[in-house]
């Protein structure tokens, strides 16, 4: 960080984002606040916004009684079976919106589903899925 301003900008950093999402690569940036690495744009803090919110839907709806407090990955697997309907092993958009839908999702199925199913990309298999949400629900603030 120089002079009091972010060292990547938010395209910088959604680029770098989006690539390592795409080939299964693990990022880690370290400074001594988020805000330092990257500004974060408004498309940006919306999409991470949709997806910790579907963090918390599966949670709340998916979590095993007496499972461990903190772990995501369990209920986020069970929300992705209740998508993939057909028992493809992958899910589009349009599936995530349907069935995010017609599980009761409070918030906008739209904006979740095309922000856990990045540009370009026809669909999401269950372990992108899983590690895509569960990323975005362990974001620091």
């Amino acid at each position: 960080m120089t002079g009091g301003q972010a060292a990547l900008s938010s395209e910088e950093h959604e680029a770098i984002a989006a690539a390592a999402l795409r080939s299964g690569a693990a990022v880690v940036l370290s400074a001594p606040a988020p805000g330092s690495i990257a500004e974060i744009g408004p498309d940006f803090a919306r999409q991470i916004g949709a997806l910790r919110s579907i963090a918390s839907f599966a949670e709340s709806r998916f979590k095993l009684p007496g499972s461990a407090p903190g772990g995501v990955e369990g209920p986020l697997a069970l929300l992705f079976n209740a998508l993939d309907v057909v028992g493809s092993g992958q899910v589009a958009a349009k599936d995530v919106a349907e069935g995010l839908q017609g599980l009761g999702f409070p918030d906008d199925v739209e904006a979740a589903a095309a922000a856990v199913v990045p540009k370009g990309a026809r669909a999401l298999t269950r372990e992108d899925f899983v590690a895509t949400v569960g990323q975005a629900a362990s974001r620091p603030d």
